[in-house]
């Protein structure tokens, strides 16, 4: 892949990418998305997610399957376009959380760089990370609280995986992302 300068704007039309992890966002069984899947951990507002205009589909397999996480198993990708997730900003009645994708790379320290400093996509670190960021954080032992920050932040994670398209990796102990491409995953979403 050629050396890039990560842009700073995580343009409308560009490919966002997530692991899935069973059973914590994904049936492996039903093949369909759990909405933890772009639920923020416990106590925190964001979703890391990486740029597939600054990766390639096997860089996004192999830091997806590098996850550990007690109790979960790399079972393959999602992908989902920005202006999907954007566009769930104010659709949901009595919902007033807000959610965008930000360019958050990280440095080898697994620190955020900061805006000021130029990223480019070959630099060491994941310099194709984003964010989904939401406006509240996904507080723990909320979840039985109607109108709490959790239950609308599950609501908008549910819309998000209504655009978004994951796959089963047909491979997982292989380096290789031997699904469909994806770039043409991204096609199969429903309208």
């Amino acid at each position: 892949m050629p050396r890039k300068l990560v842009s700073k704007v995580v343009e409308d039309e560009e490919i966002i990418v997530r692991g899935l992890l069973d059973p914590l966002f994904w049936s492996h069984r039903k093949k369909r998305f759990k909405k933890e899947a772009f639920m923020p951990p416990p106590n925190r507002p964001d979703v890391s997610v990486l740029r597939l205009l600054y990766a390639d589909d096997n860089l996004c397999k192999c830091h997806a399957a590098s996850l550990i996480i007690p109790n979960q198993s790399y079972v393959g990708l999602a992908v989902v376009l920005p202006q999907d997730i954007r566009r769930i900003n104010g659709t949901i009645p009595e919902n007033n959380i807000k959610v965008e994708v930000i360019c958050t790379p990280i440095d080898e320290s697994k620190s955020i760089v900061s805006e000021e400093v130029p990223v480019y996509s070959d630099d060491k670190g994941l310099p194709m990370h984003a964010d989904i960021a939401y406006s509240e954080i996904n507080n723990k032992g909320e979840e039985s609280e109607i109108g709490s920050p959790r239950e609308k932040i599950g609501q908008i994670s549910m819309e998000i995986c209504r655009s978004a398209v994951g796959q089963n990796d047909p491979n997982p102990s292989s380096d290789k992302w031997e699904g469909t491409p994806l770039a043409e995953l991204i096609k199969y979403k429903v309208a």
